[in-house]
């Protein structure tokens, strides 16, 4: 059944006809046309018994090995002395060999799906205007098959060989790695990728498990395997060509005039030069331990056996902080309980909480082991600590009156387990959400979107970076909020990414900072002939921030993201749309506020994220030790290596450094509330901790991975998940460049003012001596 439709063709995967904007927009929709046809329900669509399933792989090497001995030339054989083996056939040894060796196609068992076979751009019709694909061309190979083989065959002309003068002439290739960023186009890497992530959309709309979906790792040894029976496919028809060219048949006249006649050289430059391609793939570093290809990358799901080296609740101990700090008797009752809660109730479950983090359900519903663990943590009234008295002195919002300084200590400890801190309703981004709320919303906006959260029923996000600016800078961002209707409400348009707890079933709203726009005042400058230039307004008033249900109609949830290959369901990390309005009864604080709402929540939010990485840098402090007690190499225990007892030296030097620094400010943070000190000292501290801190945890979990050897990088420790969310808070709530920024800043301006500053010498006449900033700073700082 054939039917007209109306479109565009792209022949060159170059996409020249587009301007390079538009290029990758048309990869990524390739991506997701491919990953709908992998997705097809075989039963439903009637096509189960369309062929043979599973070895498809295999069945490809077969059949193109055959096309290409039907179609080489006669004359060229044993061109190298009479006997030497052509790139050709050694390719198809290889092939064999590989699969062979391997035991099943590829090396691993492939997930049986509808195929096109003969997927490639210039087979996609594409609306003009919107570059949306409208129909796909050319069915006449499909088949039941393999996934991944197919992702390889499109991306052939990112793997032929670029230097073949020859290849270009006949087949279109891509320019090198290198230029395909200027030229818009996606590598290969990036658009596997591109694949993945719309394969992941596709099941998770369809309400499916994206991880029984192939993982196109382009380094592995499966898919350099499968690139290479795609680059081998076609040889076998370049061979083809060359033949019929030698003959002088049809078309291939023409090519064969474009070689000066020269068969050799046709056989060389097309069939040679990419099977010597393929074999290069084929033959590239051997993955030792590779992960299973058919499966999508999730946390590790062993954090029980992690727990052997280290078995045993550690003893509750309490640290001593500042000369003028005393525990009050409370708060140590209290943090005794939150010590005994994480090692007895949470760690135990931490196993069942990951295997939910990876099942079928993990985006419909939250784990029923964290409803009970919630349940039973607020019965015992460890909730909301986080809160400090300065925050919610009443209690009416579920604080326990703790100083911050009080508070820190017990954050360390719910940083032992990843989720400890949703436990106890003291999770980001939930935490600085609330916070925001009781800072800077009024009575109303507190019971509407506060009061929810505080009770554990409903979770929030926080919506800021975005993917084309660097949203480190808020001056960046690109996120519109107009007052519009004469100030009733706000239009809220752009797109978010990295949006932690979006993806989270119970999440209910977005926290929202976006570029503030006053519609009508924008219409007034326009009157008066100004020229209305953002840049001349005060950074303070650039920005609002605005609540924005979830339900709200204009608001998208396009995909989650992982971190390091983790999509921490059920929270997720989501990439978002909006266009949508809103009451200006959302607005926080009030339009043009917003500069100063995120400065204040993202202070808090900062430190609870360090504190949290010295309790997963204590405990695998702990894991490290006691591997060494347990394991004896070279003749020796490990615990007693002068190598191994320096390592562990350095890095209860370095935790303990940078826990001191993390104390420092919390403290600050008490005296800053209490007018005791300026607030550019918490600053200061707040950043230099936020450096410090995931830096050092990060060396000390890596120090335990290489301790712990292959079980250290795999899932049956804890400490690779561990690492990658001390190697992404380097990253979250403002990069390590941004804070350092802000320490030199903080540095130089002391330091100015030291240097400006008037020193005064009393003489024994009475006289005052004035030594003024034209002095030398050397000058100066000998005198201090």
């Amino acid at each position: 059944v054939t039917r007209y439709v109306e479109g565009v063709v792209f022949v060159d995967p170059g996409l020249r006809d587009l301007p390079p904007a538009k290029r990758r927009q048309v990869y990524e929709e390739t991506c997701r046309v491919l990953a709908c046809v992998h997705s097809v329900d075989l039963d439903r669509a009637g096509l189960g018994g369309l062929s043979r399933k599973g070895g498809y792989v295999e069945r490809q090497v077969k059949t193109w090995k055959g096309q290409y001995a039907r179609s080489r030339l006669r004359q060229l054989q044993g061109r190298e002395g009479g006997s030497a083996e052509s790139p050709m056939e050694r390719l198809a040894s290889e092939l064999e060999k590989s699969i062979s060796l391997s035991g099943t196609s590829g090396g691993v068992s492939e997930r049986v799906c509808l195929v096109h076979g003969d997927f490639r751009i210039d087979n996609l019709i594409f609306c003009p205007k919107t570059l949306k694909c409208v129909a796909v061309l050319d069915w006449e190979l499909s088949t039941l098959g393999d996934p991944l083989s197919e992702l390889a065959y499109l991306l052939i002309p990112h793997i032929l060989p670029p230097s073949s003068n020859g290849i270009k002439a006949v087949l279109p290739v891509l320019p090198s790695e290198e230029s395909l960023a200027k030229e818009g186009i996606p590598t290969a890497s990036e658009t596997a990728k591109m694949y993945a992530e719309a394969v992941k959309r596709s099941s998770v709309k369809k309400g499916g498990d994206a991880a029984v979906f192939p993982k196109p790792a382009l380094e592995s040894d499966s898919m350099r395997i499968r690139l290479a029976v795609s680059l081998f496919r076609v040889a076998a028809i370049l061979q083809g060509v060359v033949m019929r060219a030698s003959q002088g048949s049809g078309s291939s006249a023409a090519l064969s005039d474009a070689f000066g006649g020269d068969v050799q050289r046709m056989q060389g430059e097309l069939v040679d030069s990419v099977a010597l391609q393929a074999l290069k793939i084929l033959q590239g570093p051997r993955q030792n331990g590779e992960g299973p290809v058919s499966g999508m990358p999730g946390p590790p799901t062993g954090l029980e056996v992690a727990q052997r080296p280290a078995s045993g609740v550690p003893p509750f101990s309490v640290p001593e902080l500042f000369g003028e700090f005393q525990w009050r008797g409370e708060a140590l009752d209290f943090f005794r309980k939150v010590h005994q809660f994480v090692h007895t109730r949470v760690i135990p479950l931490e196993s069942a909480l990951m295997d939910h983090s990876t099942s079928e359900g993990r985006w419909k519903r939250a784990a029923p082991e964290m409803e009970a663990l919630k349940e039973a943590a607020k019965k015992e009234g460890l909730w909301n600590f986080f809160m400090s008295k300065e925050l919610d002195p009443s209690g009416r919002w579920g604080g326990k009156g703790l100083t911050n300084l009080e508070y820190a200590v017990i954050c360390e400890t719910t940083g032992w387990s990843v989720f400890a801190p949703e436990c106890f309703n003291c999770a980001a981004p939930d935490t600085g959400n609330m916070e925001t709320l009781l800072r800077f919303g009024n009575d109303q906006q507190k019971e509407r979107w506060l009061r929810p959260v505080a009770d554990g029923r409903e979770r929030s996000c926080f919506a800021m970076t975005e993917p084309h600016v660097a949203s480190s800078d808020a001056l960046n961002i690109q996120s519109a909020i107009r007052v519009i209707k004469g100030g009733r409400a706000v239009r809220v348009t752009g797109r978010k990414w990295y949006i932690s707890g979006a993806m989270d079933p119970r999440c209910t709203f977005a926290v929202v900072l976006g570029l503030h726009i006053d519609e009508q005042k924008e219409r007034e400058k326009e009157k008066k002939g100004g020229e209305g230039k953002r840049k001349a307004e005060r950074r303070q008033d650039l920005h609002s921030v605005v609540i924005v249900p979830m339900s709200t109609e204009g608001v998208n949830v396009e995909r989650p993201h992982t971190v390091f290959g983790y999509d921490d369901a059920p929270h997720g990390h989501a990439e978002m749309t909006f266009d949508c309005e809103v009451p200006i009864e959302n607005v926080l604080l009030g339009p043009g506020r917003g500069f100063e709402i995120a400065q204040g929540r993202l202070g808090g939010g900062r430190l609870h994220h360090c504190l949290r990485l010295l309790g997963a840098a204590e405990r695998s402090m702990r894991l490290m030790a006691r591997r060494a007690f347990d394991r004896t190499a070279f003749g020796g225990q490990l615990s007693s290596n002068a190598a191994f007892r320096e390592r562990l030296a350095r890095c209860r030097v370095q935790l303990d450094s940078a826990k001191w620094a993390c104390y420092h400010a919390a403290d600050l943070m008490d005296k800053v509330s209490e007018g005791k000190v300026p607030a550019r000292k918490l600053h200061s501290a707040i950043a230099k901790a936020k450096v410090q801190t995931p830096e050092v945890a990060g060396m000390v979990i890596d120090e335990a991975i290489q301790l712990f050897g292959a079980a250290g990088v795999s899932d049956v420790t804890p400490l690779a998940y561990l690492w990658a969310q001390a190697r992404t808070i380097r990253l979250a709530d403002g990069p390590d460049a941004a804070h350092l920024r802000t320490v030199a800043r903080l540095e130089l301006l002391s330091q100015e003012e030291k240097q400006k500053s008037v020193f005064v010498n009393e003489k024994s006449g009475g006289e005052k001596q004035l030594l003024k900033s034209s002095r030398s700073f050397a000058a100066l700082t000998a005198k201090m």
